[in-house]
């Protein structure tokens, strides 16, 4: 079905256009006639507002009389008039027709559910039938109404699913629809952080819109394909979750458990000496900067980590060139000292050994890897590397 727009003209010319200027901020007078110049009547709408948008009047005329009702302003030797349907201001105007009526005492019977006064012919045919309907649905407009009905939405809920997933395509560069569908379910926190393979394959499936024809056209697929099986579409969705880097930075995919883990809860130890020597030179005598710390942390929180400590050597405090940093995120409890007389290498794999942590350092760990088993077979895996140039902290997409 497509939105007869005969049976509503006045909305045609405002169909197409967006406003681009706030027309709330026009001061009027009323006033009972006016005479003396020529009077210009735009028909439409639309030219109208792009007028007030180029002329910027700084007073509206609101000219009521027995013969006619309009908004008039003056510029340049004429006057610009409009009809005003009985609007208050040129920006009510607006409203009422961005909702689809021409005329103000329509819309506020509408309104006011007063249907019987205005309803003429058959059901559905009058603007106050058509509005109250769409109303109901959830719609926000008939340009709404119809855009949901073009693409099949029969109601404001699926068109509002179908809106939801469109930005979150378009907002982070994903192929198809079902990609963002993906990405959409790892972020439900309803679901828990560990999410295994075919829990979120079930989600996508069960969730992915149908028509009477299958799939619609709108809702573009690479993950799986009509009629696939479930172990056929694995792959595709497997190499989705592992290579992606949308979804690598929401979480990590462990291919033997078949699960994605979401680094929200994932216990992360920063080893603060080494991130306070990034990009400086103690050759050159420079002093560590506990800056570093801060833009790691803020970056490691923007990746959705949540449980993130820092520890340090005891004597970095005297060390570092910012003390005022250092206290202040010493006081809020992100820094740790280790304890006196220990290594704080040692400390932070013997803590992210226990807590099952990931290490941000750009440490290779070796000297520890030839000794410990625990570090030769979580090193690759459970470090996280880091870059910061000019205070931009960049983690390294092969390691995250």
């Amino acid at each position: 079905m497509k939105w007869d727009h005969s049976k509503v003209k006045y909305l045609e010319p405002f169909y197409y256009f967006a406003m681009s200027s706030d027309f709330s901020k026009l001061e009027y007078m009323q006033v009972s006639n006016y005479s003396g110049l020529p009077v210009l009547a735009i028909r439409y709408v639309k030219e109208y507002a792009q007028l007030l948008t180029e002329k910027q009047p700084k007073l509206i005329y609101r000219c009521t009389n027995e013969r006619s009702d309009e908004f008039v302003f003056m510029d340049n030797g004429f006057y610009y008039s409009f009809p005003t349907y009985g609007y208050n201001t040129f920006a009510d105007l607006l409203e009422g027709l961005k909702l689809g009526f021409s005329d103000c005492n329509r819309k506020y019977k509408v309104e006011n559910g007063q249907l019987k006064e205005i309803h003429e012919g058959s059901p559905g045919s009058s603007e106050g039938e058509v509005y109250y309907s769409i109303r109901k649905q959830g719609f926000e407009s008939f340009t709404e109404f119809e855009d949901a009905f073009s693409k099949g939405f029969p109601t404001r809920e699926m068109y509002g699913e179908y809106l939801k997933l469109k930005k979150i395509k378009d907002d982070f560069g994903f192929a198809t629809f079902d990609e963002a569908h993906v990405f959409d379910i790892l972020n439900r926190k309803s679901l828990g952080r560990i999410k295994s393979l075919y829990e979120i394959q079930m989600i996508l499936q069960t969730e992915k819109p149908r028509q009477e024809n299958g799939t619609p056209k709108w809702y573009l697929e690479s993950l799986q394909q009509e009629g696939d099986t479930l172990e056929r579409d694995q792959g595709a969705l497997e190499k989705f979750l592992s290579t992606n880097q949308q979804i690598v930075n929401l979480g990590v995919y462990d291919p033997e458990r078949k699960e994605f883990k979401n680094y929200s809860i994932t216990k992360v130890i920063v080893d603060g000496n080494n991130v306070t020597w990034s990009g400086r030179n103690k050759l050159a005598g420079d002093r560590p900067r506990a800056r570093n710390i801060l833009l790691v942390v803020q970056r490691l929180r923007e990746f959705e980590f949540r449980d993130i400590l820092v520890l340090c050597d005891a004597n970095l405090e005297h060390e570092v060139e910012d003390k005022s940093v250092y206290d202040e995120l010493y006081n809020s409890k992100l820094i740790r000292s280790v304890p006196s007389k220990t290594d704080a290498k040692e400390f932070i794999i013997n803590y992210a050994k226990e807590f099952e942590a990931r290490i941000v350092t750009n440490d290779n760990l070796g000297d520890w890897a030839r000794a410990d088993e625990w570090v030769r077979n979580h090193a690759k895996d459970d470090l996280i590397r880091f870059i910061i140039i000019h205070d931009e902290v960049q983690l390294a997409p092969g390691l995250f």
